[in-house]
């Protein structure tokens, strides 16, 4: 497993990482294994990118990261048992408000880190049991999943920092409960727009004007002055007729989350 990500991660030095695609193993739920499955179509730098405000893109614990990398991620960690007795550094922050990976993989690609993942076979068997973190614990939840991604959707290198407005596409709780965080967590104007994928466009629906220009998809300048668009839809299906409804679609200006 560790030579075929080294001579991936060897091929590709234009990457700063490679992931595994993902078996399961143990006790599966059909909803885990929904989520496996999309995870494992997560292949290029770009689609891997796009994806993080929908969900984890890659599994950590899978991949081989260069260590210049995980140097610009790292934040002090108070270390009294370390032999200097000072401080050291370290990639992770091990925080109350939402898990480890998530809070990495935001970090990397705040920073312009770029992510690369191997094809089949999945070089990694995750097993999945009653008494995982993923199941039971409380920043694992949907609003602590939720919490974390708004944070660095707004915050300064997300796409929706200083964004005129940020409008939320989606229905019912998926709706409200995304357009409240953003709220909450200071988003300047936030607009709800009820619509469902396959239904017409909303009727007051104004499309963006033309020479919006589409930048990288990791990173990213902040989006001052724009109208930033989040589709809400958890189904994979459904972000597919989305994504076919929407003819303005801006890889820079426009998200999935769920």
């Amino acid at each position: 497993r560790l030579r075929r990500l080294f001579d991936e991660l060897t091929a590709h030095p234009e990457w700063d990482g490679v992931a595994s695609q993902v078996e399961l193993i143990g006790n599966e739920r059909p909803g885990m294994r929904r989520y496996v499955e999309w995870q494992n179509t997560l292949l290029t730098p770009g689609l891997l990118a796009a994806a993080r405000f929908v969900e984890l893109p890659a599994l950590r614990q899978t991949g081989l990261y260069r260590r210049e990398a995980l140097d610009k991620l790292s934040v002090p960690v108070s270390a009294p048992a370390s032999p200097v007795g000072g401080h050291c550094t370290s990639p992770y922050r091990d925080l109350a408000e939402w898990p480890i990976d998530s809070d990495f993989f935001f970090r990397w690609f705040e920073v312009g880190l770029v992510l690369g993942k191997i094809g089949a076979p999945p070089l990694y068997k995750w097993r999945q049991h009653a008494g995982q973190h993923t199941r039971t614990q409380g920043r694992c939840s949907l609003d602590s999943l939720r919490a974390c991604k708004v944070h660095f959707m707004l915050r300064r290198g997300g796409p929706a920092h200083a964004a005129a407005e940020v409008q939320v596409w989606s229905t019912g709780r998926t709706l409200t409960e995304w357009a409240a965080s953003l709220r909450n967590a200071g988003a300047r104007l936030v607009r709800e727009v009820e619509w469902r994928p396959g239904a017409p466009l909303p009727t007051d629906w104004v499309g963006r004007a033309s020479g919006v220009s589409c930048n990288s998809l990791a990173g990213g300048s902040d989006n001052n002055g724009h109208v930033v668009r989040l589709f809400a839809f958890g189904m994979a299906k459904a972000r597919v007729r989305a994504r076919a409804a929407v003819r303005d679609w801006d890889g820079q200006l426009d998200w999935f989350v769920a």
